[in-house]
């Protein structure tokens, strides 16, 4: 059974500016993954091979995947 960790809230506006300002080459571990972002897009809170991975060890871990934004970094070299 999973519990509920404290999160940020879903803040569009501070996702978007903070994910235009995470720096591109600390990203590479994660090419061609699903991750989920925090409410703010300041932090990485999970990492997987397939957006049902992810879904998975989200709700293992107690994420609520109401409050994060996921995105799939694609591998470009």
């Amino acid at each position: 059974m999973s519990t509920t960790r404290v999160q940020k809230p879903l803040d569009m506006a501070a996702m978007m500016a903070n994910r235009a300002a995470y720096p591109p080459e600390q990203l590479l571990p994660f090419r061609d993954k699903v991750i989920a972002w925090d409410g703010d897009g300041s932090e990485i809170l999970a990492v997987a091979d397939s957006f049902e991975e992810l879904c998975a060890l989200m709700d293992a871990e107690g994420i609520d995947a109401s409050q994060v934004s996921i995105e799939w970094i694609p591998n470009l070299g």
